[in-house]
């Protein structure tokens, strides 16, 4: 029944089925004779001129990328060949020859198949996949990189070398939406060079793509109607291109566009590269705009501070100058009329009343001093940081061992004096120690106070959540320091025991 059919048809089944998957099949002989080919086979033009299946495969001349000697070979050793392949007017075929047997004698049986498209689908797989590496790679070196125009840079040479454009760009909207100016550029150097400002609105296409917040693609730049082509663009012979809005945050910061001199429709894919990778610009615009922000805050409240602290520093001064020269003056002439009194009836009470006066003038002297050191303005900072080491040393019990390198006054001396005082006074709270240095050091750019100590050490990252909180008196002298512009260094020393706090001040 079946070879009935097959008769009747005119053509076995597996023939039939052959040229439905759309497979040229042709058969060989041992001397290079066609015996065999099929109509896929024949369109493929690569059968050699002349009537009839005695035609030999062509040699070396012809335009088969089989020989008679490869074909022989074949044969012969009955190994099959899979997966040659050839290019033939704008298409791929794949080509395999396996060995058979044709009533008794050798032959060769050739398949062809159209694997254009599926080498065009894994070209685009690779692309694709290169496409998504890229975009990777630029957005993890776009956290990195602090340099905007560095950024620029490398957003349009990876679109040049990606969507294999001869044209890209960074155009940053001016304030007032004036005009979009040219930061970053591929094939167009001429116009950055010389600072070339696009219109906006209908006047561009930068300009129409931010009015349309969207995707703009351009087929054939010459015939466009929604906006007026730039002339720079026309005479470089541009075609076809695409742009997209960058935006930072809520705000449209500018446009980045790809442009090509041969017509071509950009598809869904590659507008995704472009907004991508105007996407991950945006973000780093905005996180700068933030950080520059965050850094004039830092520098307002650093002034604000400074001047504060210089406001409160006068005070005191002003303070401790009333006290000194008014009021304990006041008590010293009380001091002295007392002793005149001496010998009187009421002896017993003027005795009690000069030893109050006597109590009330020491700590009024000490609260001047805590106020505001008026020994330093007579002895200078040496002495003054000598006499109050000595003072802490004796409230402690600790030895104390000073050393001051100075080149004349600075104006942080006072400063200096009150951190000594307030990290002398910590050593006597909390460090419990038998021993303490104190450093001063002064050189052409930097004045250098270091405290100190053998004793009981802290936590250094609970001592630093707490300067941080402002919990303790280190805290507001930590804030002094940086609101000058100096830097405080906290550490531990590595055995678990002592403390060491390091101040540094520049000097102007």
């Amino acid at each position: 029944m079946r070879h009935d059919l097959q008769r009747e048809m005119g053509v076995s089944w597996p023939e039939r089925l052959v040229d439905q998957l759309g497979a040229g099949l042709a058969v060989i002989d041992e001397e290079g004779r066609y015996l065999y080919v099929n109509a896929a086979f024949t369109r493929l033009g690569v059968l050699p001129d002349g009537a009839g299946l005695e035609r030999r495969v062509p040699g070396p001349e012809g335009n088969h990328d089989m020989v008679l000697r490869e074909v022989i070979e074949i044969v012969r050793t009955g190994m099959p060949l899979r997966g040659a392949r050839f290019e033939r007017d704008g298409r791929s075929w794949e080509i395999s020859y396996v060995a058979l047997d044709v009533s008794g004698r050798p032959a060769l049986a050739v398949t062809t198949r159209d694997a254009t498209e599926r080498e065009t689908a894994l070209r685009e797989a690779k692309a694709s996949a290169s496409r998504h590496a890229a975009l990777a790679d630029f957005s993890r070196a776009a956290v990195l990189t602090e340099d905007l125009d560095v950024l620029f840079d490398e957003a349009v040479a990876l679109l040049a070398r990606e969507l294999e454009v001869e044209v890209a760009g960074v155009l940053e909207l001016l304030p007032g939406g004036v005009g979009l100016l040219l930061r970053a550029t591929v094939g167009t150097r001429r116009m950055r060079e010389s600072n070339v400002i696009f219109p906006v609105g209908a006047a561009s296409q930068g300009g129409y793509t931010l009015s349309v917040d969207g995707p703009v693609v351009v087929e054939d730049l010459p015939a466009e109607t929604r906006f007026s082509p730039p002339a720079l663009l026309l005479d470089l012979g541009i075609r076809s291109g695409v742009s997209v809005p960058i935006r930072a945050g809520s705000v449209s910061w500018g446009v980045l566009s790809v442009h090509t001199a041969r017509l071509r429709r950009f598809a869904a894919p590659e507008v995704y590269v472009l907004r991508t990778i105007a996407n991950v610009l945006g973000a780093a615009i905005a996180r700068q705009a933030a950080h520059t922000e965050l850094r004039l805050l830092a520098l307002q409240r650093r002034r604000l501070a400074r001047e504060a602290l210089e406001s409160g520093e006068r005070e005191r001064q002003r303070l401790a100058d009333v006290l000194h020269d008014e009021v304990l003056q006041h008590l010293l002439f009380a001091r002295q009329e007392c002793a005149a009194l001496a010998g009187t009836e009421s002896e017993p009470a003027v005795t009690r009343l000069r030893q109050s006066l006597d109590d009330a003038t020491r700590l009024l002297r000490d609260a001047v001093s805590e106020i505001h050191p008026v020994t330093l303005a007579h002895v200078g900072l040496g002495p003054t940081i000598q006499t109050l080491a000595q003072e802490y040393a004796e409230r402690g019990g600790f030895d104390v061992t000073v050393r001051v390198t100075e080149n004349g006054p600075t104006p942080h001396d006072q400063l200096v004096v009150t951190a000594v005082r307030e990290l002398l006074n910590n050593a006597v709270k909390h460090a419990g120690a038998a021993t303490v240095q104190v450093n001063v050091s002064a050189a052409e750019t930097e004045l250098v106070v270091e405290v100190s100590d053998d004793g009981g050490g802290f936590d250094h990252e609970a001592l630093c959540d707490a300067v941080a909180g402002g919990h303790i008196g280190l805290a507001s002298l930590v804030e002094r320091v940086e609101a000058l512009g100096g830097r405080a260094e906290l550490r531990a020393s590595a055995g678990g025991r002592g403390a060491s706090v390091r101040l540094a001040l520049p000097v102007p």
